[in-house]
């Protein structure tokens, strides 16, 4: 099912990254769920078959397929796999914290972050009550 946005089909550039193997996957699509579970599930051969299971990490949305790809080659480049792994990188050491200072029962409520988006941690770390 497409994403669409007032009448118009969004593009979203996202990345994913698999922990098991520390690798990063750009891509767009027009379909983001259909696009992640070809990914994870439906896929039987390609370079990201091989470094399963992804996980969503970021995501941007445009309006043009044009915009997406411009962006798309953007994170590609040196610069924005830079910008990519120090996220990666800045999302483990908060989630870590967020399920250690649970555990620990130092705070009670769901971790977010900068947006006010749950931690994926969190939301793991609440369902094991």
């Amino acid at each position: 099912m497409y994403h669409v946005k007032a009448g118009h089909i969004m593009y979203t550039v996202y990345v994913l990254h698999s922990r098991k193997f520390d690798k990063i996957y750009i891509g767009y699509t027009s379909d983001l769920e259909s696009r992640i579970k070809s990914h994870n599930e439906l896929a039987t051969k390609g370079w990201t078959v091989k470094y399963r299971p992804w996980e969503v990490v970021y995501t941007e949305e445009y309006e043009s397929k044009s915009e997406a790809m411009g962006r798309e080659k953007e994170l590609k480049s040196h610069r924005g796999r830079d910008f990519i792994r120090t996220m990666i990188i800045y999302l483990t050491i908060i989630s870590t914290n967020c399920i250690l200072l649970y555990k620990l029962k130092i705070i009670s409520s769901i971790c977010t972050d900068l947006k006010g988006r749950k931690l994926p941690c969190m939301q793991n770390a609440t369902s094991h009550k």
